[in-house]
């Protein structure tokens, strides 16, 4: 029996080595949202590095659309070890990372472009001579040495599950399917190779073809049989398919879901549901089975459910008698609430929870803590990382803290006086007709943005002497006029954004001339150049 307890206790204790292990693999990278530095963060919530404004860390497949999910969906990202090194880029000049943050390879522009890691290697792109945006695809391993005899091929997807497919000689060349082990080369049907435009591999490993013309889509496996694509529906773990079966919302004699992220519930409103809280939108109700005992919900309460993974799951509580939420999580596998909190969770990697807060472009979510499976803060963003959305937003925080701050339409602009280190801060669809005063007290004023402010005319003069003025945004300020006065006398910008606003004739010229490492984006509904 003591040989029993003695060997359980080694497992539990060698399954908790593994679970860290695999941890201590696992980084979250996360880009400011303003100067565009990346941290990289290890799973105990510490910043190992960071990584500068024009470094740019590869977390995409594909060479193209390389940083999209910063830029786009949010501004983080996690990158797992065990796959590899973490390729960045700088200026088309790339080097490689370990997990401790250290410049293990620098291969300056040897290649154009690499992908991420998949289980253990790389593609990377060459330049054709005298191709224009020709590119050769080789395979390197963890130790940047090329595989297959250092082959290049025309097209190339990763190595998932083992192998590849390949496109041979040209753009119009054969396609083969490559296997890693052996480096065989296995051609495909002829008529089918003809056929093909593009293959790229999903989630599960398999290739997805692109036909030429308007041939649709197709699905091939390692052995070159060719299915039709699922319509899109998800394959779901086990994890996920045990949470679709079982999870389930309940309001007195009725019982409702949400779509809980993987696709797996059907729209069915009923009105009642919002007639009970108002925090709920029309068509957000689904209706399902009757919730599992274990989540012990109260008969007053239902549980709207708005993020989920293998292990986890989490969503809101809300008394209906009461008036009151939460936010609850729970641990499935284990048939146990995790923890509650006043914090909502929107993604779950792992046994991480991560709080986000909107972007100011009202698209995309930016990283403000990450929690253990306690609900304990392991990893908060600074205050001064922070983009503050509303002067509302700041209440809980040092004043002297708050460096980046967005202010919207209707909002009480006396309180400004209080934020004396403000670097950053954009006003978006104000009426006044000049800047609140109070700006020209910011000393450490960097960044100023202006948005759909309809009835500014002019800028105040005395922006074109703020010392540490190096960045003015203009958008849609339709009665401004006198942005250049203050570029000719700023001594201090850098870079000047505008979209629709109309620069004097000639403007562009005379600021190559006199300024001309002044960086200038202009956009504008009508194509207008500036001259």
């Amino acid at each position: 029996m003591r040989k029993l307890v003695v060997a359980l206790q080694f497992l539990a204790v060698w399954h908790l080595s593994v679970l860290a292990q695999a941890d201590s693999n696992i980084v979250i990278l996360n880009m400011l949202e303003d100067n565009n530095e990346t941290f990289m963060i290890d799973h105990t919530g510490k910043i190992i590095t960071t990584f500068g404004a024009g470094e740019r860390c590869k977390i995409e497949d594909e060479m193209q659309n390389t940083f999209t999910v910063f830029s786009l969906e949010k501004n983080f990202a996690m990158f797992d070890f065990t796959q590899g090194h973490l390729p960045v880029a700088k200026d088309r000049k790339w080097k490689f990372f370990n997990r401790k943050g250290e410049m293990i390879k620098d291969f300056a522009d040897r290649f154009h472009a690499f992908t991420t890691p998949i289980e253990g290697t790389y593609r990377a792109y060459e330049k054709i001579e005298g191709e224009g945006n020709g590119f050769l695809i080789v395979y390197l391993n963890q130790d940047f040495e090329e595989l297959f005899a250092g082959k290049r091929f025309w097209q190339a997807t990763n190595l998932k599950g083992g192998y590849a497919f390949i496109q041979l000689e040209s753009e119009n060349g054969p396609w083969a399917i490559l296997d890693r082990s052996s480096g065989n080369v296995k051609m495909l049907d002829t008529l089918l190779s003809k056929s093909i435009r593009k293959i790229t591999k999903n989630a599960e490993g398999l290739g997805v073809i692109q036909y030429n013309g308007y041939g649709g889509t197709g699905i091939i496996n390692q052995y070159g049989v060719v299915t039709k694509p699922n319509g899109g529906k998800p394959k779901l773990t086990r994890e996920q398919q045990e949470i679709a079966d079982n999870l389930q919302v309940c309001v007195n004699n009725h019982s409702y879901a949400t779509d809980i992220g993987i696709g797996i519930l059907h729209a069915n409103f009923i009105p009642k549901l919002r007639s009970q809280n108002s925090e709920l939108e029309w068509g957000m109700a689904y209706s399902h089975k009757f919730i599992p005992s274990w989540m012990s919900l109260k008969k007053q309460e239902f549980f709207f459910c708005n993020v989920a993974s293998d292990q986890y799951f989490g969503g809101l509580v809300i008394d209906t008698v009461k008036k009151e939420k939460k936010y609850s999580y729970y641990d499935y596998l284990n048939q146990k609430i995790s923890f509650t909190s006043t914090k909502l969770v929107e993604y779950i990697y792992g046994n991480r929870f991560f709080v986000t807060k909107p972007k100011a472009s009202g698209y995309g979510s930016n990283l403000v803590e990450i929690l253990d499976q306690q609900g304990n803060t392991i990893y908060g963003m600074p205050a001064t990382q922070r983009l503050f959305i509303g002067i509302s937003s700041t209440l809980e925080f040092n004043s002297d803290e708050i460096h980046k701050l967005y202010v919207s339409k209707d909002e009480d602009l006396n309180a400004l006086k209080n934020f004396q280190n403000i670097r950053h801060i954009e006003f978006d669809r104000f009426s006044f007709v000049e800047l609140p005063r109070v700006l020209s007290t910011f000393e450490h004023l960097e960044s100023l943005k202006l948005s759909d402010c309809s009835n500014l005319k002019e800028l105040p003069t005395w922006l074109s002497s703020a010392k540490n003025l190096k960045k003015i945004d203009i958008t849609d300020c339709g009665k401004l006029k006198n942005l250049e006065a203050i570029i000719k006398a700023s001594s201090s910008l850098e870079q000047i954004v505008t979209q629709n606003y109309n620069y004097e004739k000639g403007f562009g010229k005379l600021m190559k001339e006199t300024k001309p490492n002044l960086k200038f984006k202009v956009t504008f509904e009508k194509k207008v150049k500036l001259e």
